[in-house]
Parts: structure tokens; C-alpha cells; sequence
């Protein structure tokens, strides 16, 4: 079964306004732990981290408990800890499903979307199917709870974008575990886009209506596109090659459209997508984003300072080809940053 989680992150999807302020240190925290994870450094407090997370809950902050787990879940699967996460995503799964605060529902909706995203990588297809298809009701009842709030709150419009956005997504995920051909001989399915199309707005809302293509080779995928009036075969960068294989189990993409100027260059070759994979690699062409900039895309590559730090540098920004701007590895966006293995042309 070849798994491919949505992007963002379950744990960027929850509400958390109304966290104690333990709880936000904690999360925080958290929060560089997964940093540190996404950029290969090792990470050995996963365990201290959960022990203070069970204090916030014997103090009675069961909301900040659940949440701090549903981060703690995405640094395991981060480092390939699929047992842990799973153990951190059923516990808040539990906690959440109780009545309680506003926002109750929504977090709730969001740790059956994280059980789901799991049960997938698993293997455990009705498992997966279950948590998707609740996952998509308990996101309607937030929806609703949030159409009665403030609409002047950015955190309520952002929870209420969620509620709209992350439901399609999980819909392609169910169409694509019902049409995955487990025969296992080689196939092409057609299901909704399942990778993350990014950054959201006009230029890209073309990418989100298309579908994709995957073609199961063993446990490796080709990938096309395709839209109303033109498909795209995903190629090498550079090369002008097929790729093979173009996706892996378990790790998480991105489709960005490439800049006309940008795409004019050797690079890209008039290439019309960019395929990311969200991890960092060393000297190759990648895309980077500033902590609170997810709408500037910047091209160039990942490098490492004198003291070993990642670092990014910048070669395209915005509309010309700029001087060199190094961004350090704590100032970036990494869910929304990677290496590009490969182009739609």
C-alpha cells in the first residue's frame, strides 16, 4: 500500500487559542523538535517530551495534553516511528472525542484525519477508511460550530478554511485506497490530486482541480497530471527524463508552479510544475519560505553554514533572479520547503 500524506501536518491543522501557557511553552517546543527532526538532525527527548505532555494532564488540562500528542505524533512519523505515532494519535483521538471547549470538534476531526493518515501508511486500509470517513463528519459538525463564531477572529477563519479545505483531500485519499489495484502487478489508477498544492490562490487552484496518475511499480510510483485542456508527464530536472521512481511510501510532496521567468531558464527548460518532496538535501535546486511568508516562494538550494547549520540560499525571488540571501535553518518554513526531484512539462 502505498501511502502519501496531505500537507500540512495534522498538528498545523488544530486549534490551539485557547492553550494554558504551560501548554503553548510545550507546544513551542514541539514545534523545534520537529524542525530539528525535518532537517535530519537526531532528536532523542521524544520520551521527555511525552512525560511532561502527561503533566499538563494531571494537572487537568486534558485539551493541551491531546494536542501536545498529536505533535508528538508527527515528530515519530517523522523519524519513521509509525508505532509511537500511532500510540500519540489514538490517545488524542480519545481525548478529544469528549464534549468539551469550543474547538473540541474540530481537533477531534483533525486526530481522525492524523489516525487515518497512519492506518494508510500501515497498510490497514479499513482501519484507514473508517478514520477518514468520520474524520470528513466530525470536520461538518466543526464547521457548523464555527460558522456561529466571530468572523473577525483570524484563528476562527483559519479553522474554518481547514474545515473547508482538508475534507476534499481526505475524500482523494478514500478514492485512492478503494482504487489502488492490490493484485499486486503492476497499474495505473486516476484519483484527486493527492499531494499538496501549493501556494494556495489563483495560480494554483488550476493545479488543485487536476487529477493524478500513479502508476505502482513495486513499492515505487510514476506520477503525471492532468487538467482540463493538457497533461503533464513528470519528468527529471534537467534531464528530460521519465523518473522512476518518482514518489516513496510515507513521504510527503508538494506541486508548485514555476515562475514563467524561472521556467524559461536551463534549469527548468519551460517546464510548467515544480514536484517537491519536503525534505532537505545539500546542493540541489529546492524551494524555501520564510516563518510567517508561506505566500513567497523563493527557489535555490540548501547548503550548510561553517558550524554545520542548514542554511538556504536564495537564487530567484519573486519576479528577477537575485543576489545570493542566506536564510538560516530556524527562520525557515518547513512545511512548506524542500528538494525538487522533479518537473511537469
Amino acid at each position: 500500500m502505498i501511502g502519501i500524506p496531505c500537507s500540512p501536518r495534522p498538528s498545523k491543522l488544530l486549534w490551539t487559542k485557547d492553550l494554558t501557557v504551560l501548554a503553548k511553552a510545550l507546544q513551542d517546543e514541539c514545534e523545534d523538535a520537529v524542525i530539528r527532526a525535518r532537517s535530519g538532525q537526531q532528536h532523542r527527548d521524544l520520551d521527555a517530551l511525552h512525560e511532561r505532555a502527561k503533566g499538563l494532564q494531571a494537572q487537568g488540562d486534558n485539551t493541551g495534553y491531546a494536542v501536545i500528542l498529536l505533535y508528538l505524533a508527527d515528530i515519530a512519523l517523522t523519524y519513521g516511528r509509525l508505532g509511537p505515532a500511532l500510540r500519540f494519535s489514538t490517545r488524542a483521538e480519545k481525548t478529544f472525542a469528549n464534549p468539551g471547549a469550543l474547538g473540541q470538534s474540530h481537533n477531534h476531526a483533525v486526530a481522525l484525519y492524523s489516525l487515518g493518515l497512519l492506518y494508510q501508511l500501515l497498510g490497514l486500509e479499513e482501519d484507514a477508511l473508517k478514520h477518514y470517513s468520520n474524520s470528513i463528519q466530525e470536520f461538518k459538525a466543526a464547521e457548523q460550530q464555527w460558522s456561529t463564531q466571530s468572523s473577525s477572529d483570524p484563528s476562527i477563519t483559519q479553522c474554518r478554511r481547514v474545515c473547508a479545505e482538508i475534507p476534499p483531500r481526505v475524500r482523494g485519499l478514500i478514492d485512492y485506497v478503494n482504487n489502488v489495484d492490490r493484485s499486486g502487478g503492476t497499474t495505473a489508477i486516476r484519483c484527486p490530486m493527492l499531494v499538496g498544492c501549493w501556494p494556495s490562490g489563483p495560480s494554483a487552484a488550476s493545479v488543485d482541480q487536476m487529477t493524478i496518475d500513479i502508476k505502482i511499480l513495486g513499492i515505487s510510483v510514476e506520477m503525471s497530471i492532468h487538467g482540463a485542456a493538457q497533461s503533464y508527464q513528470l519528468e527529471s530536472l534537467g534531464g528530460g527524463t521519465s523518473v522512476e521512481p518518482a514518489i516513496e511510501p510515507g513521504k510527503e510532496y508538494l506541486v508548485v508552479d514555476i515562475p514563467p521567468e524561472l521556467a524559461q531558464t536551463t534549469w527548468f527548460q519551460g517546464a510548467k510544475y515544480a514536484l517537491i518532496r519536503k525534505e532537505i538535501h545539500e546542493d540541489q535546486w529546492a524551494i524555501g519560505t520564510e516563518q510567517h511568508k508561506s505566500d513567497q516562494v523563493l527557489w535555490g538550494r540548501f547548503a550548510r553554514d561553517p558550524n554545520g547549520k542548514i542554511q538556504f540560499v536564495t537564487v530567484y525571488d519573486k519576479q528577477f533572479l537575485s543576489w545570493p540571501r542566506f536564510i538560516g535553518e530556524a527562520d525557515l518554513d518547513l512545511d512548506s520547503s524542500g528538494t525538487i526531484i522533479g518537473i511537469f512539462r
